[in-house]
């Protein structure tokens, strides 16, 4: 495991809303490569999947961290961090080479959204009592606007120049990301459990009494909708399809065109996750413990691996492998192409919140605020020589 240093080499210093001591500024244009994990299920179509990555499939522990504060919604990557929202009223930036924190952001409230940036300007939402959605500009050290949502939900999506946040309630907000100013907004016959997805031009959102509705992202109008048997819980992924589960068990390919089904599959436990893809498999775990593969273009199960134990975080691709986390606090690697155990850890704390990647590396956060790094260690200068 790594050792920790009191200090790293470089430190980035984020910015403390409400209580700044120092400011941060930083040329976004300049970083490359874009952020690894941006979104709450890594890209805007939520395919909960890194598919050019170096993970080496062990789960070695490379460095852990103590928050003392559980998650309070989904994590992402910004840059070279890893972006915290905690259910103490704070965002946290850990570093990802050795958890170092190098930041806070003080949001009032505890940030159901998580926290989405493009570029210099940073997105996130608190929920009760202060129901606000705030912009940042992170290299100008400055609040640029706030928009009362109520009840969010926990994802917000950036798509070119809109910003896309959704509510409880049944509704969505298109809104200009550089004022805050409402582009358009639908109101569903649904309430909401999920997040919307978003894929060539259309939004995906799941509706908790069985209707997935596809708008269009430019105006918000209606494309169709379809119908499906259960609840539905959490979000699509989409790929040449449209993924999603019900909370029934059911797993579903849709056309995205018009929601024709093209298949289902009856999985033997409800389902509270979202499915990650691959280029030839759907991944679904169910809280009766058991993760399934599923051929992508037929529905057929192609394996399945039984953990004994209620899966509840949606798991993840990591090139290669497959990340499976359960309430136990088990952590398993499996191989994508059979389900062979790669390996597995146990962190003996219940685990809700979906892991994330920066493609080499695997971040995992138990509902006790216990952040684990796995992956191979960084090498240091006398491993060079």
């Amino acid at each position: 495991m790594m050792k920790r240093t009191l200090f790293p080499a470089v430190l980035v210093a984020i910015i403390l809303l409400a209580g700044c001591s120092s400011r941060y500024r930083s040329q976004i244009d300049d970083i490359t490569p874009p952020p690894s994990w941006p979104f709450f299920r890594g890209d805007l179509s939520a395919t909960g999947a890194a598919a050019n990555a170096t993970f080496p499939g062990k789960l070695d522990v490379v460095w852990e961290f103590k928050s003392g504060d559980k998650a309070a919604g989904p994590l992402t990557i910004y840059y070279d961090h890893l972006v915290y929202p905690g259910a103490k009223n704070r965002i946290k930036f850990y570093q990802l080479d050795d958890g170092f924190l190098t930041g806070r952001i003080k949001p009032k409230g505890q940030t159901q959204s998580g926290f989405v940036a493009r570029k210099n300007l940073a997105f996130f939402a608190t929920g009760p009592k202060a129901n606000l959605l705030r912009c940042v500009d992170i290299g100008q050290n400055k609040k640029t606007w706030t928009r009362r949502v109520v009840d969010v939900l926990a994802g917000i999506l950036v798509i070119d120049r809109v910003v896309i946040v959704g509510a409880t309630s049944g509704y969505l907000l298109a809104l200009d990301p550089y004022n805050g100013d409402e582009i358009w907004n639908f109101v569903a016959e649904s309430r909401f459990s999920a997040p919307p997805t978003f894929a060539n031009g259309v939004l995906y959102q799941p509706g908790d009494d069985g209707i997935l509705y596809a708008l269009n992202v430019e105006d918000g109008v209606e494309k169709y909708r379809v119908r499906l048997d259960g609840p539905l819980i959490n979000s699509a992924a989409v790929a040449d399809k449209v993924y999603i589960c019900d909370m029934y068990g059911n797993v579903y390919a849709l056309d995205p065109q018009d929601g024709s089904e093209l298949w289902r599959q009856e999985l033997s436990g409800p389902i509270w996750t979202s499915p990650a893809l691959s280029e030839e498999m759907v991944f679904v775990g169910h809280s009766g413990g058991e993760i399934v593969a599923l051929d992508a273009t037929s529905g057929d199960v192609v394996w399945s691996y039984e953990t004994v134990d209620v899966v509840r975080a949606s798991p993840l691709v990591v090139g290669n492998y497959l990340i499976v986390a359960t309430l136990t606090g088990k952590v398993y690697s499996l191989d994508t192409f059979d389900g062979s155990v790669v390996d597995e850890k146990d962190l003996k704390q219940a685990i809700s919140v979906a892991p994330v990647t920066d493609g080499g590396r695997v971040y995992v956060a138990t509902d006790k605020g216990m952040i684990t790094c796995f992956g191979a260690p960084a090498l240091s200068s006398t491993d060079d020589n």
